[in-house]
């Protein structure tokens, strides 16, 4: 097993405006693109060569900037020219999620979501973008209003760059990488200011034991009860594209409770399976592990800690470990 080869960056508030929702149409469809734009406001962030000018020099640069920056892409329409066949084309060579904005369906678009009405489209992108369906299960303690308020309004992101070399060579429709989010947000109240964001543990306590710890995880200032509430989330997301051999991850991190995570890769053809743990333990990917829960195809991962980047794995208590992204520790 190689080192991995690991690149952990921070996205600025700036750079959060480059990530949005793609849009891919032919003139012909304009009036069409306008009226997306329009109906989605500020609500979505879009992505597209309206935001570029006649004078831009490096075009065809940042049309690919904007794709592998997108979350997911709009074909808008019917017509097709040769440059919107390349943005497709890149797309679904990144992987990403696509939708068809009044079209019929397309044989060389088998997965793609084909919607008519407007404001579906806009519902649709919103959970593409602003992470809305994250949690579902009110309590007496957190509503979702309140969890929109503190979580939601607070989020960032940052991007691993995984290299896994040899995955170039293996046609892109027979896997997909994704990544669990078993919880975003704890409210805990306890007889202690010292608890740990991550898992509610005294900090002299914590089971994360990461050295780091007592310098990143915030302090909790709550009234001193001895109730305390866990919001799990078990969340799963494909926000990832590929270049070649490297595969990146757009990772949504709470700014003040950082975010745990697992990483796994779908393989859909099982005459590949082994293949695909090789090159995956060669990389220097680590804990890998075939599903126990019926998905046999499905093959879970962690990353190895880069502790000054703010990366470390943790023991949960039922054995196993994740990967946890510590605000803090980012740089």
């Amino acid at each position: 097993m190689g080192e991995l080869n690991l690149e952990i960056t921070k996205i600025s508030a700036d750079q959060q405006k480059e990530v949005g929702v793609f849009l891919s149409y032919a003139r012909a469809n304009e009036e069409l693109v306008n009226e997306i734009i329009a109906y989605c406001g500020d609500e979505v962030n879009i992505l597209s060569d309206k935001l570029l000018n006649a004078e831009t020099q490096d075009f065809y640069n940042r049309i690919n900037e904007m794709i592998a920056k997108s979350t997911c892409a709009v074909i808008v329409g019917d017509i097709n020219t040769p440059w919107t066949m390349f943005e497709i084309g890149r797309l679904i060579s990144m992987h990403k999620k696509l939708y068809v904005f009044k079209g019929t369906k397309k044989s060389f678009l088998p997965n793609a979501t084909y919607i008519d009405d407007l404001a579906l489209l806009k519902e649709e992108l919103k959970k593409n973008t602003l992470f809305s369906d994250l949690f579902e299960a009110e309590s007496n303690l957190l509503t979702k209003e309140e969890f929109n308020k503190e979580v939601l309004g607070k989020l960032g992101y940052v991007s691993l760059k995984i290299a896994i070399p040899g995955i170039e060579k293996i046609p892109r429709y027979s896997y997909q990488f994704q990544f669990i989010v078993p919880q975003m947000y704890r409210q805990y109240i306890t007889e202690t200011n010292r608890v740990c964001y991550k898992n509610g543990e005294e900090l002299d306590d914590c089971f994360c034991k990461f050295y780091m710890a007592h310098q990143h995880c915030p302090f909790i200032d709550l009234p001193k009860k001895t109730s305390k509430e866990i919001v799990i989330l078990n969340k799963v997301y494909d926000n990832y594209s590929i270049d070649n051999y490297t595969v990146t991850y757009l990772i949504l991190v709470s700014n003040m409770y950082g975010v745990t995570f697992k990483c796994f890769v779908d393989i859909y053809d099982s005459m590949i399976k082994e293949q695909f743990i090789k090159l995956l333990q060669n990389a220097g990917l680590t804990d890998i592990s075939i599903s126990d829960s019926g998905t046999t195809n499905r093959v879970y991962f962690t990353l190895p800690k880069r502790q000054s980047k703010g990366l470390f794995k943790i023991l949960e208590k039922e054995g196993f470990e994740n990967n946890y992204i510590c605000p803090g520790g980012l740089q």
